[in-house]
Formats: C-alpha cells, sequence, structure tokens
C-alpha cells in the first residue's frame, strides 16, 4: 500500500494501529468493568512452588514484552520525511511509549483482576499447549 503513495501508506498503518489499540483497550476496560470473576483479592494471590526460576527464564518471560516496544528504533530513520524533526521525533517517541506502556499495564492488570493466578499460569504455553490464551480466559469472564 504504500507503493500508492506515503501519505496512503501512513493513514493505513494509523487507522489499522488505531484498530489493534482500541481492541486493546476494550479489553482492559471491559475485563475491568464487567467481569464476573474480577475481584482486587487476585491481586493478593500467591502460588506455592519450590521450584527456582533462573535468570534464563526470567529472560524468556520478558521478551515478548520487549518486543511490544520495537518501533520507536524505526522512527529515527524516517526523520528526513517528517516536518519538524526537533519537535515531532522526540514527542512522537514520548507518546508512543507512554501509550504502550500504559495500555500494557491496563491490560496485564485486568488479566490479574479477572483470573486467579492459578488460571492464569495454565494458560497456553510450552506446560499446558491446550490450554487457551490468557487474554482469551479474560475476555471470556465478560463477553462469555
Amino acid at each position: 500500500l504504500n507503493c500508492f503513495s506515503v501519505a496512503f501508506g501512513g493513514k493505513i498503518q494509523a487507522f489499522m494501529s488505531s484498530i489493534k489499540f482500541m481492541i486493546l483497550f476494550l479489553l482492559g476496560i471491559g475485563t475491568f468493568l464487567l467481569s464476573k470473576t474480577g475481584t482486587m483479592t487476585h491481586f493478593n494471590e500467591t502460588i506455592q512452588t519450590t521450584e527456582v526460576v533462573g535468570i534464563s527464564a526470567f529472560g524468556t518471560a520478558i521478551l515478548a514484552a520487549l518486543w511490544a516496544y520495537d518501533g520507536w528504533n524505526n522512527l529515527t530513520m524516517v526523520a528526513g520525511e517528517i516536518q519538524n524533526p526537533k519537535r515531532n521525533v522526540p514527542l512522537s517517541l514520548m507518546i508512543g511509549m507512554v501509550c504502550v506502556l500504559g495500555l500494557y499495564a491496563l491490560v496485564n492488570l485486568a488479566f490479574f483482576y479477572a483470573l486467579t493466578t492459578t488460571e492464569i499460569v495454565t494458560s497456553n504455553s510450552n506446560l499446558y499447549p491446550d490450554a487457551q490464551p490468557v487474554a482469551t480466559k479474560a475476555a471470556m469472564t465478560f463477553l462469555g
């Protein structure tokens, strides 16, 4: 679509990004406001385990979250095509990071609000490949 024009491609990208943002935002807000199983006591739950988790397990767990922040490095490559790049590049980096961080925090807090710790731990993973993903479980608490 960028072959038609850069402006057209930018509008398509902005439209698709806003759809993704709205879906995640509505998932988070919907889970907080409409979840039938949501309670603040889920934040206090702990799971008893004797398994020691090393730094490699932590790195693996955090890797997916870091991919969400990958877009910032591509923005600086197009600074020559941006009007007033001294102002707009840092501004877009800051606004984008705040939006991604806020949305990521909202959705994760909503998951822990709606689901017990056991439900989250037993979601789709290498240990539970047939289980539903966390987002699906959380959405089911208010969408049925």
